[in-house]
């Protein structure tokens, strides 16, 4: 079992530039430090990987999930987090807001399923300091585009 990150914004005006170099280094460090849940397998089978999708809305105050969603032909099951977007923006290092909020929100899941999150949980610091420096995390010509510095 896998862990994917994923990004979908319906809002033009509520997203976050973050880059696919981004998106694959956040799955791996997370699927490197998780074990499949016997209750995941049991509900879904072993062969089934997890989405987390990055969304935000302009209009939310804290996050909202959405899912799972299952799809049987990809084997994968998916959730959609929403993230308070001008709530977020609004702090200075928005980038280490975004991660540790949508990091929260899918230990937040992850728990439920019933995964043991202890060492994803003791490594989050690690995490979001080893993914903030990592060249290429933001596309940069979205970043302009986004109205965020």
């Amino acid at each position: 079992m896998k862990i994917f990150i994923g990004q979908i914004y319906s809002d033009s005006k509520a997203w976050f530039p973050f880059s696919t170099n981004f998106q694959k280094l956040l799955g791996e460090k997370i699927s490197s430090r998780l074990t499949a849940s016997e209750a995941f397998n049991a509900k879904y089978g072993a062969e089934y990987n997890i989405i987390f999708r990055m969304s935000a809305k302009r209009s939310l105050q804290q996050h909202e999930i959405k899912g799972p969603q299952r799809y049987p032909k990809s084997k994968t099951v998916e959730y959609s987090i929403f993230l308070a977007y001008d709530v977020i923006t609004v702090e200075t290092d928005w980038r280490r807001m975004v991660i540790t909020e949508f990091l929260d929100c899918l230990i937040s899941i992850l728990k439920k399923s019933r995964f043991e999150t202890r060492i994803l949980e003791q490594d989050k610091h690690k995490i979001i300091e080893s993914v903030l420096v990592m060249p290429g995390i933001i596309d940069d010509k979205d970043l302009l585009n986004s109205g965020l510095t």
